[in-house]
């Protein structure tokens, strides 16, 4: 199992000292791992541990703490992850199926479905497009109305695709500032949250986790008029 969490504490821009706590009793009085990480600046505050040797086909819960400079704890919310059968297990497992998630005009209602039925799953499995790198392609996407949208802050460092006038139509994701945005933007959804803390998930990517038709790192807004 991959832990992944993003300590967002705007009085501090260095690193930070993280604990995670895994147990399988929601209340951690007797963890069975407290595991010391940190959250470094020059990875945007994020922290990943991978986990092996647990026991298959186990609940385990989970949590963040973090210390802030002034000695208060902080704690994210109580998460759960089950592990996969054992590898002879002949078990029927339950999936939900994800793909193609477009933050920009769009909203989540699904996975609100999802966590009615989080007790009852084993695994969501997200096939592809978990972020659209643009913030507005006419072609399929809104303009973005409210919290709904995507505003690179580097805009210098996306790829600006302009309408036949000259004018900025829309960007697109080119610099690491855009992408973690993006990330960001979208795991501030809250029903994806609460999915993602009920049920593990297994990823495959597609194409818009990097630019739509790329290839290699030739993204393909300009027809091969432009790399």
């Amino acid at each position: 199992v991959v832990f992944w969490a993003r300590v967002a504490d705007a009085a501090s821009a260095g690193d930070l000292d993280v604990t995670l706590l895994v147990d399988t009793a929601d209340d951690f009085c007797s963890p069975l791992i407290e595991q010391s990480l940190v959250a470094t600046a020059d990875h945007d505050h994020i922290v990943k541990v991978k986990l092996s040797g647990l026991d298959p086909a186990t609940v385990y819960f989970y949590r963040f703490i973090y210390e802030r400079e002034d000695g208060v704890r902080l704690g994210s919310r109580v998460a759960r992850t089950k592990t996969a059968p054992a590898v002879d297990a002949d078990v029927p497992v339950k999936i939900a199926l994800a793909s193609c998630q477009d933050f920009v005009g769009r909203y989540y209602n699904s996975y609100a479905k999802m966590l009615q039925q989080a007790d009852e799953l084993d695994v969501v499995v997200h096939i592809g497009d978990y972020i659209y790198e643009t913030t507005g392609d006419p072609s399929f996407q809104s303009s973005g109305d409210g919290s709904r949208k995507i505003d690179f802050s580097d805009k210098a460092g996306a790829i600006a695709v302009r309408d036949a006038e000259g004018e900025v139509s829309y960007y697109a994701a080119q610099s690491l500032s855009n992408y973690r945005e993006l990330y960001q933007t979208y795991r501030s959804d809250p029903w994806l949250q609460r999915v993602h803390e009920r049920v593990p998930f297994v990823f495959i990517w597609d194409d818009h986790e990097f630019s739509d038709d790329c290839w290699g790192d030739t993204a393909t807004y300009f027809d091969g008029r432009a790399n």
